[in-house]
């Protein structure tokens, strides 16, 4: 367990005093395409054990921002606190700063569509806090994009199949108040946002996963009661509504929701308790509309991330919890065994932060709140053999 140092705890002051806090959840940056590894560069990624490693430091600290992938290896990261927009390069392993964007955002969502544009809802310091906008890469410009019908944080933004954007829930205020019902499409085509079918409870600090027949599966968060939710939806896109989608084993709130290769979405942390260990965590099967129990992982954690790999497992890093504070440790989930193992933990405790699996099969971990220096960016995996 590490202590929270003093300057942490002022760092959460003022965040909390000063903007707002806007816990990030995992799945907030919606539905991006995965980028994996050519079979000959993914089978010398698994030669040796995966271990983390440094690499360099981002321009300032960052939290609830959000970390996009774009083409040729590059990763976009946007707001957290942070006016400032940079770019990790997967090939040089060097971060380069790019046009600032019109607004500073946090507790934001960053979806990737289907134009290669990056679309980014809410969150942000315009006056009406509807504010979206589009990043370019092409141009590596912004531009602004259509305004929502309602203010949003702590929303979630899930690209689906048809290239339109779907946003759940939130708060309309940075400093937390009553969940959202309400759902909003984007049509990245018109410009345009449309309202759809309400969720049937307002949640924020949920997740939203886009299942394999289209559909969009809401899990947990906070209600307008600022109840912690074990209820969880799925939203149809023919019909634009919402429907129950049964109760999960216990409540969860800034939890981690994974789309596994065999289509079913595994639930992991988020447990309100103080307790030493972990609850198991829980498996949604879209074809049969079920939820079951899965392996218990050897950390209960909250704020953390969890990231699919190359060979379908799960990396789970960092994170919060009362009992052992901000965590270093990671772990890994293999859905084949249904099973939990440790990896190497991290060099810096982190929670609130990102972790974006890279073209090279590694995983780029970036910011959140720290005992250590939270600048410091880390990349999981092996150093690629390389190929001739």
């Amino acid at each position: 367990m590490k202590r929270k140092p003093s300057y942490l705890k002022c760092l959460l002051t003022v965040l909390a005093t000063s903007s707002g806090c806007s816990p990030m959840t995992d799945g907030a940056e919606g539905i991006s395409p995965r980028t994996e590894p050519s079979p000959a560069r993914r089978g010398a990624l698994e030669d040796s054990r995966a271990e983390w490693t440094q690499t360099g430091h981002i321009n300032g600290q960052r939290v609830g921002h959000t970390a996009t992938p774009l083409e040729e290896g590059l990763v976009l990261v946007v707001g957290g606190y942070n006016p400032s927009i940079t770019l990790y390069n997967d090939s040089t392993g060097t971060w380069k700063d790019t046009s600032p964007s019109g607004f500073t955002h946090y507790g934001h969502t960053a979806t990737r569509i289907l134009n290669g544009r990056v679309l980014v809802v809410g969150g942000g310091e315009d006056h009406t806090r509807r504010n979206t906008e589009l990043y370019d890469p092409e141009l590596g410009k912004w531009l602004k994009a259509g305004s929502m019908e309602a203010p949003r944080y702590d929303h979630t933004a899930t690209r689906l199949p048809d290239g339109k954007v779907l946003v759940t829930g939130g708060t309309r205020s940075a400093s937390g108040g009553a969940s959202l019902t309400s759902a909003e499409l984007y049509d990245p085509t018109t410009d345009a946002w449309t309202q759809v079918g309400s969720l049937s409870e307002g949640r924020s600090h949920h997740t939203a996963t886009l299942l394999p027949d289209g559909k969009v599966l809401v899990v947990g968060g906070q209600s307008k009661e600022s109840q912690v939710l074990a209820s969880t939806e799925v939203y149809d896109p023919k019909k634009r509504t919402f429907s129950s989608a049964g109760t999960l084993r216990l409540p969860r709130r800034y939890h981690s929701a994974t789309p596994l290769p065999s289509g079913q979405v595994l639930i992991t942390g988020g447990e309100e308790t103080f307790d030493f260990a972990a609850s198991p965590s829980e498996l949604y099967d879209p074809a049969t509309g079920t939820w079951g129990s899965t392996g218990t992982p050897a950390q209960p954690r909250r704020y953390h991330s969890a990231t699919i790999l190359p060979d379908g497992k799960v990396l789970v890093t960092g994170g919060y919890h009362e009992s052992a504070g901000v965590l270093d440790n990671t772990e890994v989930y293999d859905p084949t065994a249904g099973t939990w193992s440790g990896t190497p933990t991290m060099h810096t405790d982190r929670y609130r932060h990102t972790a974006t699996l890279l073209p090279s099969g590694r995983v780029l971990v970036v910011g959140g709140l720290s005992n250590d220096d939270s600048t410091v960016t880390e990349l999981y995996g092996n150093t690629p053999t390389p190929i001739p």
